[in-house]
C-alpha cells in the first residue's frame, strides 16, 4: 500500500471485528435522514388507501393537501405545488430558469444542487459559507463578480453543516436578489429540526413573496424519507411552470404518500424532534473532543460536519478509512469541500447505536492526531 494511508497504523486499517473474529456489519451514518427507530413508530399514515387503483394525483397535487399546507403557510393553494421529494422540487425550479445564467450555489452544500445544476447543463458558480463567514457578505461579493445568476440558492438548516440563517440575513439576502434581478430560492428541507435557537432569531419560513421560492420536504420532519414527497411554495404563476416540467420529469408525486401526508397534518402533525436531536448532537460532539479532529457544533438538521485536519489524504479516502473502522459516512468532496479533509455524519439514531459509531470513530481520529 502506498499513499497516505501506508503510515497509518495496521490497527487503524482493520475492519471492526465480532467477538467470534467475523467482522462487524458497518453502521451506517452517511445519509442525512432521521432513523425510525429513534421515536416510538407512530400510527401516522396507518391505514391510508392506495394510490387509487392505478390513477395519478392531479398535477399540482392533491387538492386536501395543498390546502391544507396553503393554510399553513399563509397563501393561497395555487402558491402550493405537491413534488416527488424535494430534489425534484429543485430539478423543476432550476429548469424554469433561464438557461444562460449560472445558479449560485452554497459550498459545501447538499450534493444535489450541482449535480442537478450540471445534469440539466446548466452553469454553477459558489459562495462559501464555512464558518465564520459572513453568509450575506460572501452572497453580496458573489453577486458583484457577476455574471448576474439566475438563482441563488440558500439552505437553512444547513446540509452539510448544521447551520442557520436568522431572518434578518434571508432579508438582506432577499434584497440582494430583488436588486440584482435574480430569484432567490430557500431549500427548507430541514425545517421544523432546529435545536439551537437560544434568542428565537433563527429563519423560520411562512408565506412567500415575489422573486422567491421557498423548498420543502416532508422526508426529515414527518419521517417519509422513503415516500418521496416535497412541495414548493411560491407565486402562481411561477409554480405552474415547475408544476409543467415536474410532470414531465416525475408525474405526479406518488399518491398515497401526498395522502398519508395529509392525514399527519390532520392529526396535528409528527413528535418534535427537536430536544431529541439537541441531545444527540451534542452528545456526538463531546464524544469526539479531544481526538484531534474538530467537529462543528450543528444548530439544526440531522448531520454533523467533522474535520480530520491530522489525516494526510482527501476526504475519500478518510471516509475509506471510517468504513473500513465500521461506520459509514459522507465524504467532505460529495459537498464540494475535499480541503482539509472531512466528513458528514448523522447523529439521528439511537442512542446506543450513535454510542457504538463513537466508540469506532474516536480511536481511529486519536490514532490520526498521534501518528
Amino acid at each position: 500500500m502506498t499513499g497516505p494511508a501506508a503510515s497509518v497504523s495496521s490497527s487503524a486499517l482493520s475492519p471492526a471485528m465480532g467477538g467470534g473474529g467475523d467482522p462487524l456489519p458497518p453502521l451506517d451514518l452517511s445519509l442525512g435522514v432521521i432513523d425510525p427507530e429513534l421515536l416510538p413508530a407512530a400510527a401516522d399514515g396507518a391505514g391510508a388507501p392506495p394510490a387509487l387503483q392505478g390513477r395519478y394525483a392531479p398535477r399540482a397535487g392533491l387538492p386536501p393537501l395543498r390546502q391544507v399546507l396553503a393554510a399553513m403557510e399563509g397563501v393561497a393553494p395555487d402558491q402550493i405545488v405537491i413534488t416527488t421529494g424535494a430534489s425534484m422540487a429543485l430539478t423543476a425550479a432550476f429548469a424554469t430558469l433561464p438557461a444562460d445564467r449560472p445558479i449560485l450555489l452554497p459550498r459545501p452544500g447538499f450534493p444535489a444542487y450541482a449535480n442537478i445544476v450540471r445534469f440539466l447543463g446548466r452553469p454553477a458558480a459558489f459562495y462559501d459559507v464555512m464558518p465564520p463567514v459572513d453568509l450575506v457578505a460572501a452572497i453580496a461579493a458573489a453577486l458583484a463578480a457577476g455574471p448576474v445568476p439566475a438563482a441563488v440558492v440558500v439552505n437553512t438548516p444547513g446540509n452539510p453543516l448544521g447551520n442557520l440563517l436568522d431572518a434578518d440575513q434571508v432579508a438582506a439576502i432577499q434584497a440582494l436578489c430583488r436588486d440584482a434581478g435574480a430569484l432567490l430560492i430557500v431549500d427548507e428541507t430541514y425545517a421544523g429540526l432546529i435545536f439551537d435557537d437560544p434568542a428565537g432569531r433563527a429563519y423560520i419560513g411562512r408565506g412567500c413573496p415575489a422573486g422567491m421560492l421557498r423548498i420543502l420536504s416532508f422526508s426529515k420532519k414527518y419521517r417519509m424519507a422513503g415516500a418521496r414527497l416535497g412541495y414548493v411554495v411560491g407565486t402562481a404563476d411561477h409554480l405552474a411552470r415547475i408544476t409543467d416540467v415536474h410532470w414531465t420529469f416525475a408525474m405526479s408525486a406518488p399518491l398515497d404518500a401526498q395522502i398519508m401526508a395529509a392525514g399527519i397534518i390532520a392529526r396535528g402533525g409528527p413528535a418534535d424532534l427537536s430536544p431529541v436531536l439537541r441531545d444527540l448532537g451534542q452528545r456526538a460532539v463531546e464524544r469526539l473532543a479531544g481526538t484531534g479532529a474538530v467537529a462543528l457544533p450543528p444548530r439544526g438538521g440531522p448531520v454533523l460536519w467533522v474535520e480530520v485536519p491530522h489525516w494526510p489524504g482527501d476526504s475519500r479516502s478518510l471516509a475509506g478509512l471510517c468504513a473500513r473502522a465500521g461506520v459509514l459516512v459522507a465524504p467532505g468532496a460529495a459537498f464540494g469541500i475535499d480541503q482539509p479533509p472531512a466528513i458528514r455524519c448523522c447523529f439521528a439514531v439511537p442512542r446506543p447505536r450513535l454510542d457504538l459509531a463513537l466508540d469506532r470513530l474516536v480511536p481511529l481520529f486519536a490514532r490520526l492526531a498521534d501518528r
